[in-house]
């Protein structure tokens, strides 16, 4: 007969955990308060001071400060539309229009500028904040840390430093971008002390609105400086195109002397004294009227007379009465007189001062809103996380044992 082997029911019975958790409710929750109470006293020793999320919107400036820009930015709009800063009209030939062109080649060089707007302004002032310096100066002034906690001078600033590491700035959300609501730039950081970082916030707005000018006037003087220099540059390479153009004529004048008196010469030698050019003849064929053209005679054949007068002229003639004979010559000096009494750079100056930025009392880049900044309690935040997860556990370990201890008594 064949031996039976004893069968183990290891199977697990579904509605016998369900009934033995119903049955050690009571354990279940004992254990589960114990764990949690224990994990609460714990945390409440940790958090020795509430720790704050401090998120703080940096608003642009309005729509009607904007405008006080708008003179000065129009300035620069016309200058890149504008195809020449001097004007060229009909009268001019081809020719003159590109000695023009060329000579206003320099002045037409593309300067570094940027409108100055609520875009251009906000991007200043957050580039600023982001280099720390100034917040740095806020920690120390404010005492947010203490230097006598730190062992020395060098140990305190690596810790300034590192504080002011851990604050964050935050784009405009995307999200609120797509919306009717204006997004702004935010700045985020985690403190135990709410009145002190207030205090450095609302401190930290005027100077770094004051750089932002400075920066601004800065760069208003540095494009002032470039443009008087391509002016000046202008103007020398116009008086230096003239001056060449008085040498050539120089030149030209001297070749043109050597030559007459040669041929003074020689019309002395053949005793021609008076203009001895022969005139293109006419012939007449009844159909149509032929003239015939003789090759070009000597300038010997005009006579001495003539040449001679022509050399005494020529001798005779003073700086101005060269300039008449030089080509172009009137356009040159009507361009350096152009260039040399153009008041856009006085212009330019006067509307920079009309603007804001000129002034420190009516000058803003962007505002702090230190006064609605929102707090979070991390602590809080944290304590819910710690309970909800101490229950957990709780539940499970008193779920562990009520089964546990059902299971000992089942062998027993």
């Amino acid at each position: 007969m064949p031996k039976t082997i004893p069968q183990h029911d290891d199977e697990i019975d579904l509605l016998e955990i369900i009934l033995t958790i119903f049955n050690n409710k009571l354990k279940i929750f004992i254990i589960s308060f114990v764990i949690v109470f224990l994990s609460f006293g714990i945390q409440m020793s940790r958090n020795s001071a509430p720790v704050h999320l401090a998120t703080t919107e940096i608003r642009p400036i309005s729509t009607f400060d904007e405008l006080e820009y708008n003179t000065y930015n129009l300035y620069f709009t016309r200058e890149k539309t504008e195809a020449n800063t001097l004007s060229i009209n009909n009268e001019y030939s081809e020719e003159q229009i590109k000695i023009i062109s060329g000579i206003l080649k320099k002045q037409k060089k593309k300067l570094s500028y940027e409108f100055i707007n609520r875009e251009y302004l906000i991007r200043l002032f957050v580039e600023e904040l982001k280099e720390n310096t100034i917040f740095k100066t806020g920690i120390k002034k404010f005492s947010l840390i203490k230097k006598e906690d730190y062992e020395d001078s060098q140990s305190y600033e690596n810790a300034v430093t590192r504080l002011a590491s851990y604050i964050e700035f935050l784009p405009p959300n995307d999200d609120i971008k797509k919306s009717n609501i204006e997004p702004y730039w935010r700045i985020r950081f985690k403190t135990e002390n709410i009145k002190l970082w207030e205090e450095i916030l609302k401190d930290i707005t005027g100077p770094s609105n004051e750089v932002i000018r400075l920066h601004l006037n800065d760069n208003h003087k540095k494009l002032i400086e470039s443009k008087k220099k391509l002016k000046k540059f202008n103007i020398e390479d116009i008086e230096l195109r003239m001056s060449n153009a008085i040498l050539n004529y120089e030149k030209v004048s001297s070749r043109r002397l050597i030559y007459l008196k040669e041929q003074a010469k020689i019309a002395r030698k053949l005793n021609v004294a008076k203009n001895s050019y022969l005139e293109p003849q006419s012939i007449n064929t009844g159909n149509a009227v032929i003239t015939t053209l003789i090759a070009k005679t000597p300038d010997y054949m005009r006579g001495y007379e003539m040449i001679e007068e022509e050399i005494k002229l020529i001798k005779k003639r003073n700086v101005e009465d060269k300039k008449a004979f030089i080509k172009n010559f009137s356009l040159l000096e009507n361009l350096k007189e152009e260039i040399t009494n153009n008041k856009d750079i006085e212009r330019l100056e006067q509307l920079f001062k009309s603007t804001p930025a000129y002034e420190p009392e009516n000058f803003y880049a962007a505002k702090i809103m230190f006064q609605s900044t929102v707090y979070e309690n991390l602590n809080e935040k944290n304590n819910i996380k710690m309970l909800l997860l101490s229950l957990i556990i709780g539940l499970i370990i008193g779920i562990f044992y009520v089964m546990t201890e059902k299971a000992i008594k089942k062998r027993k």
